[in-house]
């Protein structure tokens, strides 16, 4: 892709230069210079763009095709009434589904602004929040209203639609009892 916009806009400048230079637009050569040097750095930032977004790298599927946000987000979901389950039957996790989770620092936004040092905080808090409630001892229904609350924080700032959904995710806090251990 890279390659296709420095083609593009190396033809477009050449293109412009050309024209530039045959001045049926009668501009003195320090207009013409001024000129070339907008169309150069225009040209070296679209460049310049180009490979810092290439510079990520997306997670992949074992097909190899990219996993996008909102996909990983419906997982996470399931992954969140799944839990919400094994503990209401009082039954203790495999915490194994946690990898997939770990792909959100690598997975495509469907909002390209739904990145950055804020977005990265709340993935750390989630995937921190998550960890904690599927370790031995800690499987809890607090535990679990504290990852539901990590992800209505999130999503309270980024994407607010899914907040009810979230929302019906909570466990009453009154029936915890003693933490779930490993068997």
């Amino acid at each position: 892709m890279a390659e296709k916009v420095h083609v593009f806009f190396g033809n477009l400048l050449d293109k412009q230069i050309r024209r530039l230079q045959s001045n049926k637009l009668h501009l003195s050569p320090m207009k013409l210079k001024l000129i070339s040097g907008i169309l150069f750095s225009f040209l070296l930032a679209l460049i310049l763009i180009q490979c810092s977004e290439g510079a990520k790298t997306n997670e992949v599927t074992e097909s190899g095709k990219p996993i996008y946000l909102d996909t990983l987000m419906r997982h996470m979901h399931e992954d969140a009434k799944a839990l919400k389950a094994l503990l209401e039957a009082g039954e203790v996790p495999d915490s194994s589904f946690i990898a997939m989770h770990r792909g959100m620092h690598t997975a495509i936004p469907t909002n390209p602004k739904v990145e950055g040092e804020v977005f990265e905080a709340y993935v750390a808090a989630y995937l921190g929040s998550l960890e904690h409630l599927v370790a031995p001892g800690n499987f809890t229904r607090t535990h679990f209203n504290s990852l539901v609350e990590t992800c209505i924080a999130c999503h309270s700032t980024y994407c607010t639609g899914p907040i009810p959904v979230i929302k019906k995710l909570h466990l009453p806090e009154e029936e915890d009892a003693e933490p779930m251990v490993s068997r």
